[in-house]
């Protein structure tokens, strides 16, 4: 599935989906800009449960609209990911926010919040964290920024086409323009 345009609301707003409880999304995009408030993300709100997210991207915009007293989570791919697994996946689209809050903050380019394993992940936008919290328990976290240099985008392809091969996934990414997109093989 692929999706476009804008989608707005206050929470749990993604550009694929609100809230991913439990099941697999794979081989979907979303360049749709995304406006909320809590658990905001471009392609998923939040995943919880045993969801996965699989060969999955976004490109859209992402934007915060603080309220003053709540618990904020956004990023360019997720909100609140706490799923089981997030798998070559990646996001591109700027992530920032509007208005202040007493509650925590977790903003990231990647992911607001994470609480699962993540592999062979990528983003480039306007923020240096991908990750904008981590729990410690958290292990083999792969989320890396393409900088263009030390980390390109061909160098990405690779990673994810290799970790979706290891996973006996069909799907594959090429890199026909300046992004990568994927087909299934």
């Amino acid at each position: 599935c692929s999706v476009s345009g804008s989608v707005s609301g206050t929470v749990y707003v993604g550009g694929v989906v609100g809230a991913q409880i439990g099941g697999s999304i794979t081989g979907c995009s979303s360049s749709a800009t995304v406006k909320g408030t809590v658990d905001v993300g471009g392609v998923a709100g939040q995943t919880n449960s045993s969801a996965t997210l699989t060969a999955c991207y976004a490109t859209g915009n992402v934007t915060l609209e603080i309220a003053p007293k709540k618990n904020i989570a956004g990023g360019g791919l997720v909100g609140m990911n706490a799923g089981s697994s997030l798998l070559a996946c990646y996001a591109t689209g700027n992530v920032t926010s509007t208005g202040s809050s007493t509650g925590y903050m977790h903003i990231g380019g990647f992911l607001g919040n994470n609480y699962t394993t993540v592999t062979a992940c990528y983003w480039k936008n306007n923020h240096e964290q991908g990750i904008g919290y981590n729990t410690k328990s958290t292990k083999a976290t792969e989320v890396t920024k393409v900088d263009g240099t030390s980390v390109t985008w061909e160098n990405a392809v690779d990673a994810m086409n290799t970790a979706l091969q290891n996973a006996g996934s069909k799907w594959r990414y090429e890199l026909n323009g300046a992004l990568p997109t994927f087909r299934k093989q």
